[in-house]
């Protein structure tokens, strides 16, 4: 039965989250109508997708699948993002199961349409979703005699969520599945702790519903659902009650589902062969565990310098997350030290504990390339070490072994001095440079001519923002290079084809092609003042 302190204490968590949200709403404010910048590749992806559903009759005229080429010869068999080859010519993306793009599509529609600002909108909505779940998750995990006092430790997290640089740009920027697993994934621990405290039925429900979202939109979902399962079966064989494997039983075939539907949806394209060859490839790139040769960026899991790049990225992300984390942490072991009191034995909290970490290190393991190369790889982990420093900061606050108040105080000092910097980080980090946005006006020039069945060539680089601006797929050729650019029309199977030419990051002019028995002929040229 909740008390009226309980609940006074809740709705006072959630008016200091939404005003916190409001602040962190008006610091982003200048950047929410400007067009896509050069951080912002992979919101430019998902966008690419959603446009082509919109466009060409939703994705039920893809199967729903995420396809990325749009209609016309000018656009076919262009795989500049990877993928399986459909007969047709379309290209799909399956490095992921596609329940993101399908958020992104209905959630833009029911905002007016699949634009950047739209796709913004939805970003904001789940940084708010994302800390009142973390609020509420660490709620749960009070012990049962401190249930009804002020979640100190959630609240204070929250908040950081909600103003730590890192997750601000994230979040207000950038969308893709990595961002739209993190609510997921935090459903499904709430919901564990739930059945695992009262063994009921709904609550079980919940749990798979949660398990089969997230292993259908992100790996780490797959992850969790698999060490959820486990654990559930490990309580049940600890505590002798059989209705513990209801949760293992559930969470795996859960997953099975979610790993079942994908496979199946996305072999459809071009059949199995060819989906397990794309698979296959793009685990070496991304996992870390082949040759040197085989990233992009010369990593792998043996390679000393990826592991500084990754710690780098991440520290230019979250540096004064870790900062706050390292310093509770460090209160709470010289506290337990002095003390001589175990404080971390909580409600479950060493299983969601083992969950959550086991989870992250399993991505890290598997996908090791992946979370060194992408910035927002490193949320995950974010959300982790303020998961962390929340149930620690409650722990201390619970035990009283220092004067509540002057324990919160020097906290929320500290919260205060980390966001301070954070959030001008956040304000000088993030500048689209002059270069992207000269090449970006040159794209939406390409958008004016509607040409789907020419192939497009430019000395400007392919990028998914650009592509998104232009309306169409292009080859990227230094000059008006005929050997190359004869091969790549023969390859596509273009007969037309427009050069567009920048000099000094500026359009000068725009060149037909024509493809004649086996000759080009350049046609009009057209000179750009």
């Amino acid at each position: 039965m909740q008390t009226k302190n309980n609940w006074t204490y809740r709705w006072l968590g959630h008016v200091i989250l939404l005003f916190v949200f409001v602040i962190s709403i008006f610091i982003r404010n200048d950047y929410r109508e400007q067009p896509l910048g050069d951080q912002e590749w992979i919101t430019a992806h998902a966008l690419i997708t959603t446009q082509i559903w919109a466009d060409h009759g939703g994705p039920l005229a893809y199967n729903f699948n995420p396809v990325y080429t749009k209609p016309g010869k000018g656009n076919n068999y262009r795989d500049y993002l990877g993928g399986v080859f459909a007969e047709n010519g379309d290209v799909y993306y399956v490095s992921y199961p596609p329940l993101s793009f399908y958020f992104l599509y209905y959630g833009n529609k029911f905002l007016g349409g699949q634009n950047i600002q739209n796709t913004r909108t939805i970003g904001l909505i789940l940084h708010l979703v994302s800390a009142l779940l973390l609020l509420y998750l660490i709620q749960l995990l009070q012990n049962n005699k401190n249930k009804n006092h002020f979640n100190f430790g959630g609240i204070i997290t929250a908040c950081l969520y909600l103003l730590m640089d890192g997750f601000m740009w994230i979040h207000g920027h950038l969308f893709f599945v990595d961002i739209m697993v993190i609510p997921l994934f935090l459903l499904t621990l709430i919901f564990a702790v739930r059945f695992w405290k009262n063994l009921d039925n709904w609550n079980l429900f919940f749990l798979c519903l949660f398990i089969f979202l997230a292993s259908y939109t992100e790996w780490l979902g797959v992850f969790s659902g698999f060490i959820l399962g486990i654990t559930s079966a490990f309580i049940a064989y600890k505590e002798k009650k059989k209705r513990y494997l209801f949760a293992f039983i559930g969470a795996g075939l859960s997953t099975a589902l979610a790993i079942g539907l994908t496979l199946i949806q996305y072999s459809s394209i071009a059949g199995w062969k060819e989906f397990f060859e794309q698979s296959r490839r793009k685990f070496i790139e991304r996992s870390g565990h082949g040759q040197i040769q085989d990233s992009s960026q010369q990593f792998n899991l043996h390679n000393s310098d990826s592991f500084e790049y990754m710690i780098n990225l991440f520290d230019g992300q979250f540096r004064y997350l870790w900062v706050f984390t390292l310093i509770v942490f460090f209160a709470y072991f010289m506290i337990t030290t002095v003390s001589k009191n175990k404080l971390l034995i909580i409600n479950y909290g060493e299983k969601i504990f083992f969950a959550f970490t086991i989870s992250i290190l399993m991505h890290y393991l598997l996908f090791y390339n992946f979370n060194v190369m992408h910035s927002f790889g490193g949320l995950k982990t974010a959300v982790f070490f303020l998961f962390i420093a929340g149930i620690l900061i409650n722990k201390i606050n619970e035990k009283h072994i220092i004067q509540p108040n002057h324990f919160k105080i020097t906290l929320i000092i500290l919260a205060v001095f980390c966001v301070s910097f954070s959030i001008q980080r956040f304000t000088t980090q993030h500048k689209t440079s002059a270069s992207f946005k000269n090449h970006l006006e040159i794209a939406k020039i390409m958008r004016n001519y509607d040409y789907p069945n020419w192939a497009y060539f430019s000395n400007i680089p392919v990028t998914p923002q650009y592509v998104f601006y232009a309306n169409h797929c292009y080859t990227t050729t230094p000059a008006l290079n005929y050997d190359y650019m004869s091969d790549i029309m023969d390859l596509r199977r273009n007969d037309t084809a427009l050069y567009f030419h920048q000099t000094k990051e500026k359009l000068t002019f725009i060149q037909e092609i024509y493809r004649k028995n086996d000759q080009l002929i350049f046609g009009n040229k057209v000179l750009i003042p």
